[in-house]
């Protein structure tokens, strides 16, 4: 470990072993975070954006951070489809919920491809992305601050 870290750690806890307390540090999913946090200089970082627009996922709402793997978690909404294998010569737009079971197929390689159609029901979905990422994606309003 970094010699820098074990004269800060010497330093601030000059009556404990640092080897036991670098021990702890390097078996952490984050060195610095933990670092930090026994010398007393973490600060976790503002998420200044409740809710964020994403091109592919919609609307996004902040749930929560994970300091360790710099991680923002959050909810959104997404048309539920259901899906299946389809033999070739069916189309996309051939397959509704009504024919979705009589026309679907096991899988033949080369003679299927997988098909999906949206059942007409939303459900909430949940997923995580880079803290950096988050904050470079546009603020979305909500219908009060409109």
């Amino acid at each position: 470990m970094n010699k820098i870290i074990k004269a800060l750690l010497e330093a601030k806890y000059p009556n404990l072993d640092s080897t036991v307390l670098l021990e702890i540090i390097s078996v952490t999913p984050n060195q610095e975070i933990a670092t930090e946090m026994l010398c007393g200089l973490y600060q976790e970082p503002e998420i200044t954006k409740s809710r964020v627009k994403s091109d592919s996922q919609g609307v996004l709402t902040f749930s929560s951070y994970d300091k360790w793997n710099d991680r923002v978690h959050y909810k959104y909404m997404k048309a539920e489809q259901r899906g299946a294998y389809f033999p070739r010569s069916v189309k996309k737009e051939d397959v509704t919920l009504e024919n979705f079971d009589s026309l679907k197929c096991s899988y033949k390689e080369g003679e299927t491809h997988t098909l999906y159609v949206n059942t007409g029901k939303i459900e909430e979905r949940q997923d995580y992305m880079t803290f950096s990422r988050w904050e470079n994606l546009p603020y979305e309003e909500t219908e009060a601050e409109r």
